[in-house]
C-alpha cells in the first residue's frame, strides 16, 4: 500500500528471523524501535525518501550500510546504537541533526567528515559517536562550519584504538559549544 509513509514504533522489534528489509519509496520515517533488537537483520534497502530515523530504530541489529538516504534530515537518539556491522563512511548533506548516542558503539563506522561546504549538519548530540570507528582507519576528523553544537563526549574514544590524531574545525571552537 503506497499510502503508508512510516514504519511504526516497535513494528518489527525483536523479530528474530528477520534478515532483510526492502522499504518502499513512499516511506519517509522509520519510527522509534522499529527494528530494535533484531540481531539477525543484516540488510535494509532504504530509499532516498527516508527523512527521519527514530530513536533506537536499528538498535542492536547487524545491519551493514555504507550510505544513508540522501534526504535524511534527522537521526534520533540511539538510532544505530550497538550496530556492530554498520560501516558508514559518509553522512548525507541534508542531515541536520544527529541526536545523543545515535552511533554509540559502532566499531566499523568510518566517517571522517562531519559537515562540508554543502552540508546542513547543525547538531551532534552527546555521546553521538562515543566508542565508534574502533576498527576503521579514521585518524582525522573534520567538523564543518554548519555545525553549531557538539555535545559532551560526542567523539569520546572515536577512531582506531580510541584515538583520533587531529580534528580540523571550520570555525573557532567556542562557536560549537
Amino acid at each position: 500500500n503506497t499510502s503508508y509513509t512510516k514504519v511504526g514504533s516497535s513494528a518489527f522489534k525483536g523479530c528474530s528471523a528477520l534478515t532483510y528489509v526492502d522499504l518502499p519509496s513512499n516511506i519517509t520515517e522509520i519510527d522509534d524501535y522499529a527494528f530494535a533488537d533484531v540481531a539477525s537483520l543484516t540488510t535494509v534497502d532504504m530509499k532516498p525518501s527516508v527523512e527521519t530515523i527514530g530513536a533506537q530504530a536499528f538498535y542492536n541489529t547487524s545491519i551493514n550500510l555504507t550510505t544513508l538516504p540522501a534526504k535524511l534530515k534527522t537521526i534520533e537518539s540511539g538510532a544505530f546504537m550497538s550496530c556492530k556491522q554498520l560501516a558508514l563512511n559518509a553522512l548525507p548533506n541534508q542531515l541536520t541533526t544527529i541526536e545523543a548516542y545515535a552511533f554509540f558503539n559502532c566499531p566499523k563506522l568510518a566517517i571522517s567528515q562531519f559537515g562540508n561546504v554543502d552540508s546542513k549538519l547543525a547538531t551532534i548530540g552527546i555521546d553521538a559517536f562515543n566508542t565508534s570507528a574502533a576498527e576503521s582507519n579514521v585518524v582525522d576528523v573534520y567538523i564543518g562550519a554548519s555545525v553549531n553544537m557538539i555535545g559532551s563526549n560526542a567523539f569520546k574514544d572515536y577512531g582506531k584504538n580510541g584515538k583520533v590524531n587531529s580534528v580540523i574545525l571550520a570555525k573557532p571552537v567556542e562557536e560549537y559549544l
